[in-house]
């Protein structure tokens, strides 16, 4: 199996294991590999093999025994859903698609499940359209909706900088559309994100009251990609001049996305610890969970303690966060919410004739919710 850059390594790991499900190469009962086993043969974190297992266990295809492992499960044969793209303009407006990168266990699933259990209700039949995070396989079924066929279009972008064209026309072309997570600015489509900024602000803000001055922000696409990563570090910039602490360039480092790749996750993550650590940094403020999860364990594979020599604080709340070896502290989204307001304001454009009106144009922000666990705390005398 060949690693693809730009999508998640658990999420091809499951894949691949589906697919040898699949192709009958493990049987129904038959065990699987253990997390360190594909650990090792993927070249990959425990936390990314852990991962994948929950995905294929949430998506039915293991059950796992206590002690023992992960075992196939006996399948359950329901049919598929038929989408019938050559409907009239009634059948249409009763057919919503939605976009997004990948489900998984996590947020995306959420957000899916969020989406479904309010339209559902209204009556209008759901179909869900995968793209892998990349923006070409995104623009082909966007363009195929568009061609083809549907009511409404609920779409995750791969990111905030992609497709903006086809953002454009489905907007001036009346086509009810509503973006969820992110948003593009200068386009007046509505969309429903998490308060990111705010989730950013207090992030920083714990780690400030903390004692902590020198607060690196870490995040491996680059912060201006994504919206919602974008919103994340000015909160944390926010917070440091409404406590007027000096914000310092060598304190970011974002885009290391291909790198990460290459290098491999301890090689890669020592190598940006250290530097850190040489310059004063005392405490982490990671784009995402995983990125804290991962800096944690490398952290302490340094022979650091976590968090009385290196604090870490996440964003997203995954299911794992609570569980790791230091529980990480995090910023909950509610996707869920998220996910059911985007349908909600698409039933509304639904529901008119004139598709998109000004009065739904806009952002709309979900609150998040600060959790504080064991992987951050006030900083030393030492390190001040």
């Amino acid at each position: 199996m060949v690693l693809i850059m730009n999508k998640p390594l658990y999420a091809q790991i499951a894949e691949h294991l589906i697919q040898l499900i699949n192709a009958g190469q493990y049987h129904p009962n038959d065990k699987i590999p253990t997390e360190m086993e594909l650990a090792e043969q993927f070249g990959v974190s425990r936390i990314t093999t852990k991962r994948a297992l929950l995905e294929l266990e949430n998506r039915g295809y293991i059950y796992r025994k206590r002690g023992s492992g992960s075992f196939v499960k006996e399948p359950s044969i329901t049919p598929a859903p038929q989408v019938n793209m050559n409907m009239d303009s009634s059948h249409t407006r009763r057919h919503l698609s939605i976009v997004l990168p990948y489900v998984d266990a996590g947020k995306d699933l959420h957000y899916f499940r969020g989406v479904a259990d309010y339209i559902e209700k209204q009556g209008i039949m759901l179909s869900l359209h995968f793209t892998d995070w990349r923006a070409d396989k995104e623009r082909d079924v966007l363009l195929h909706l568009r061609n083809y066929g549907t009511g409404g279009i609920i779409w995750y972008p791969v990111n905030s900088n992609n497709n903006v064209d086809i953002a454009h026309i489905l907007h001036a072309e009346r086509h009810p559309l509503v973006l969820l997570d992110q948003y593009y600015d200068g386009l007046a489509v509505p969309s429903v994100v998490s308060d990111n900024r705010a989730g950013g602000y207090a992030a920083a803000e714990h780690l400030i009251k903390q004692g902590h001055r020198r607060i690196a922000f870490v995040s491996s696409i680059l912060i201006e990609q994504r919206s919602s990563v974008r919103d994340r570090f000015l909160g944390y910039c926010q917070a440091h001049m409404d406590y007027g602490i000096p914000l310092h360039p060598e304190y970011i480092v974002a885009g290391f996305h291909q790198e990460l790749w290459a290098q491999g996750k301890s090689k890669f993550y020592s190598g940006l610890i250290q530097p850190l650590i040489n310059i004063g940094v005392t405490a982490i403020q990671a784009e995402h969970d995983y990125i804290g999860l991962d800096i944690i364990d490398v952290a302490m594979e340094l022979g650091m303690k976590v968090p009385e020599q290196l604090s870490i604080i996440g964003y997203d709340n995954i299911s794992i966060a609570g569980t790791h070896q230091v529980p990480l502290t995090t910023v909950n989204q509610n996707c869920y919410e998220i996910g059911r307001k985007a349908a909600e304001l698409m039933y509304s454009m639904m529901s008119t004739e004139q598709g998109m009106s000004a009065g739904e144009h806009g952002v709309v922000s979900i609150p998040v919710q600060f959790i504080e666990r064991q992987s951050t705390s006030p900083v030393t005398e030492h390190d001040m």
